[in-house]
């Protein structure tokens, strides 16, 4: 039996606005959208824990977006994670966050020192990559905010894999499997993207690195071939630097004998991003600071958002080097400021929030904050904007 089409739709004497509204009618709500309209669409963000990294991507982690964190071993892919579940659970008080534990490595109490509720938070312990892959469309059905973490990529395991002997042949089972659940989750979000009245959906993908056997070319790549890069919204590559850390030496007596210690301070943790579709800034690089203990300015695995803050207010001209005013609050110099934030916590989200709105207006704020230099009569190169470095370097 011939299968039956459907009638043609009449878009005689119709415009685009019209156009849309027959094909949304026919098709579902959100189906097609006239382009002015979708151009005034603010992203949302979920703050990452880390300014630094909040502020070279725009914002944080995107919402009804997918983003993947892929980077070495300890180099806080998963503490970067958990701190972006405990803001969303603190901006979204109804909101679930659901953890896919593949590495079966997530720590409750580890969770818990950020800030992530416990109660709204749910573990899912797949069986196999497809199993995962079917879970998945059913989290999103939720009529809540939801925020969705695999950890990790190189973790989905395929059905075939699990059941075949150890000699057996898998070339191209993992691949097929995280691009069949790439495309299940674009076609989950893709209209809440445009539907304000929906819940929103934040996807956050953990990555790792496995090394080819080649001695030509960067030998580094990711788990779950190349199609996958093609849906992130967002990749933000972490790498650690093992040397680049602050050490600090701890005596201890034990009877007669003094013993000394060496104690981690601080990690550095360099990173850029790779992709940014959600943002201005493309390729651009960066470094982070851990804490790993409890310092006079800064908790155990805390980073340095104070340093961070102050840095990047000058920078962005929210903060006049030569006054160091800030809405109308005048400080004695940038330490000064710095003690400021770190003990007012709306003085540090006042400013956290108008940095944020500088670095997205259209306006070049580094052209206007160089004629300002040279009204000063500052010697700067012509034609030439400073850099991160170098403005950081004048305070």
């Amino acid at each position: 039996m011939a299968k039956k089409l459907k009638a043609a739709v009449d878009f005689n004497n119709l415009n685009a606005t019209g156009i849309c509204s027959v094909l949304n009618e026919r098709y579902g709500a959100n189906t097609a959208i006239v382009s002015a309209e979708a151009k005034g669409l603010q992203v949302e963000f979920i703050s990452t824990g880390s300014f630094e990294l909040d502020f070279v991507i725009g914002g944080g982690f995107p919402e009804n977006r997918i983003t993947e964190m892929r980077g070495k071993f300890s180099s806080f892919k998963s503490t970067i994670t958990l701190m972006g579940m405990a803001n969303f659970h603190a901006k979204y008080r109804d909101g679930i966050a659901v953890y896919f534990d593949l590495e079966k490595s997530y720590d409750a109490d580890y969770s818990s020192r950020f800030g992530v509720s416990g109660s709204r938070t749910i573990i899912v312990n797949a069986d196999s990559g497809e199993q995962a892959g079917d879970i998945l469309p059913d989290v999103f059905s939720a009529n809540v905010p939801v925020f969705v973490v695999v950890d990790s990529i190189a973790a989905l395991v395929p059905t075939g894999e699990i059941e075949a002997t150890m000699d057996s042949n898998f070339q191209g089972l993992h691949p097929r499997l995280v691009g069949r659940i790439m495309r299940t989750c674009t076609q989950a979000i893709k209209r809440n993207m445009y539907d304000k009245t929906a819940p929103s959906t934040t996807i956050v993908c953990i990555n790792q690195y496995r090394e080819k056997i080649t001695t030509y070319g960067n030998p580094e790549s990711s788990p779950g071939g190349h199609a996958k890069d093609h849906y992130y919204s967002l990749i933000v590559r972490l790498a650690v630097n093992k040397s680049d850390a602050e050490w600090s030496k701890k005596s201890i007596k034990i009877g007669r004998k003094t013993i000394e210690r060496s104690i981690r301070v601080a990690q550095n943790v360099k990173f850029s991003i790779t992709k940014n579709k959600v943002g201005k800034s493309q390729f651009e690089e960066g470094e982070l600071k851990m804490h790993m203990v409890n310092s006079k300015e800064y908790k155990a695995m805390e980073f340095n958002n104070a340093d961070v803050l102050v840095n990047w207010a000058v920078i962005t001209g929210v903060v006049k080097l030569s006054a160091i005013e800030y809405d109308e609050v005048s400080y004695t110099s940038v330490d000064g400021l710095k003690k400021a934030v770190l003990s007012d916590a709306d003085l540090r989200n006042a400013l956290y929030e108008d940095i944020l709105v500088t670095l997205r207006s259209d306006e070049n704020w580094a052209e206007k904050e160089e004629e300002e230099e040279e009204e000063e009569e500052t010697p700067i190169a012509p034609k030439k904007m400073l850099t991160k470095k170098a403005k950081i370097a004048k305070i």
